[in-house]
């Protein structure tokens, strides 16, 4: 999730990471207007349903107030973060899927 001044961006990949990284493979991009709302999505539609797309919105509101001085002097911020499922031995779900957040950077 990469969040400037006047969008928020949040870009999902199916699997590892280095399906971003190395191959550049995403399977989706969602931008947030922040001006005027607007939700643009490319990609998968609904490969993130709307409870997770807003729990992912209200964590980079609180990332947004606490680096603000950052975002608001031309750089952003970038969180890297997973959709977790907690499985039992036989890797059969249980409970709800969670989000875990690894690291918070500054780019400028």
């Amino acid at each position: 999730m990469e969040l400037k001044e006047k969008v928020t961006i949040i870009e999902s990949v199916d699997g590892d990471l280095w399906n971003l990284t190395t191959k550049g493979r995403r399977a989706v991009t969602i931008f947030v207007d922040r001006l005027t709302h607007t939700v643009t999505e490319h990609g998968q539609k609904n490969f993130l349903n709307k409870k997770e797309i807003e729990r992912l919105f209200r964590y980079g509101a609180r990332v947004r107030v606490k680096y603000k001085d950052y975002i608001f002097n031309y750089t952003s911020v970038m969180v890297e973060w997973s959709l977790a499922l907690n499985t039992n031995v036989n890797h059969m779900p249980v409970g709800d899927p969670y989000f875990v957040f690894y690291e918070c950077r500054v780019v400028k």
